[in-house]
């Protein structure tokens, strides 16, 4: 069978299929959500699973997969929603323009913010002292940035008169959306990376900018073409004592840098078939591991330095992946979330 954008092709041993018969699957109900965006979890004893789809947050039970509570936002076209939650700060849904502040128990709404964006696509949670703040990235007049909004004043937060108070490229590379998005807090400031296409990484600190060569208040990071044009995912996290940042590839490699030092770690090329869509962190067995998913269906681990570890057939398009301490993983897709358990 080959894949309508040529992309991959799959072999089934048809007396093996007819052998395990026709399984009942369920499909996604008027309760259920049908298309899963994006994925948030709020650790703890018991972590918390939030969903985010077109126009709507859903909050799941990870074990039962019930709907706990839903919140569906109005707008004049079907948006999707990207999501953030933490322990400290609840939920954050962006719908369009719009960052919606919800109860992480109950869903209700507690806070509307219009930014006067175009549109939000991704955003990430974190804090500037002791202040809940937001790392974005959206588009404005056809322009795609990253901005930093504090919740409480309801603002974005500018740096200085230099630099404006958004990061983003310009001279004609500025009209490319900016998929990647990774956000640590540092003491004081926040370091973070943003991306989109010409095969590089951002990398910028906040409020204390770093400049490059020509004055902008952040850093490239480059790889090799072959690897990949546009960036699609982008997180960060903590290997052992190291700070790693990992990019996934519209030409399926997975590349990984050092976050402090800017030094590249390893480069996997077709690590998947297609797009290399989400990776996350993840730890089994007391080891950490880095797990990836795309366009092939397929869940896939590896090392941190990008040794293979296993593969799992998801059966179609993976749209988003969760880590959920400490043993479960959950995965979204065109039809729901599956939650798989690591033993």
């Amino acid at each position: 069978m080959l894949s309508v954008n040529n992309e991959h092709v799959r072999v089934w041993d048809v007396e093996t299929l007819l052998a395990e018969g026709n399984p009942n699957l369920e499909r996604p109900g008027s309760d259920n959500i049908a298309r899963v965006n994006q994925l948030a979890v709020m650790a703890g004893e018991e972590p918390q699973l939030y969903v985010g789809g077109f126009d709507e947050v859903a909050a799941l039970d990870p074990v039962t997969g019930a709907i706990r509570w839903r919140r569906t936002f109005s707008s004049s076209r079907q948006t999707t929603v990207a999501l953030a939650a933490s322990n400290r700060h609840g939920v954050v849904a962006a719908s369009g323009s719009t960052l919606h502040l919800l109860d992480p128990l109950t869903g209700v709404l507690t806070r509307s913010i219009d930014t006067g964006l175009n549109e939000i696509i991704q955003l990430r949670l974190s804090e500037l002292k002791g202040r809940p703040v937001v790392v974005l990235n959206a588009e404005e007049r056809h322009a795609w940035a990253t901005w930093v909004w504090d919740l409480d004043k309801g603002r974005e937060i500018g740096t200085d008169h230099t630099f404006g108070h958004k990061f983003g490229l310009s001279h004609g590379q500025e009209d490319k959306p900016l998929y990647g998005l990774a956000v640590l807090r540092r003491g004081e400031q926040i370091r973070f990376a943003f991306a989109s296409k010409y095969s590089m990484v951002m990398v910028a600190n906040f409020p204390d900018a770093v400049e490059d060569v020509l004055h902008r208040p952040f850093l490239e990071w480059h790889f090799s073409e072959q690897a990949g044009q546009y960036v699609r995912a982008l997180p960060v996290g903590k290997c052992d004592d190291r700070t790693l940042l990992v990019a996934g590839t519209d030409h399926g490699a997975i590349i990984v840098w050092d976050f402090d030092s800017g030094i590249c770690e390893g480069c996997r090329l077709n690590a998947h078939i297609g797009s290399t869509d989400h990776v996350c962190f993840g730890m089994i067995a007391g080891d950490s591991v880095l797990i990836a998913g795309g366009t092939d269906a397929m869940v896939s681990l590896w090392t941190p330095s990008l040794e293979p570890l296993s593969q799992i057939e998801i059966g179609e398009r993976i749209t988003s992946l969760a880590w959920m301490p400490p043993d479960g993983l959950a995965v979204g897709g065109m039809s729901g979330v599956l939650v798989l358990r690591f033993q």
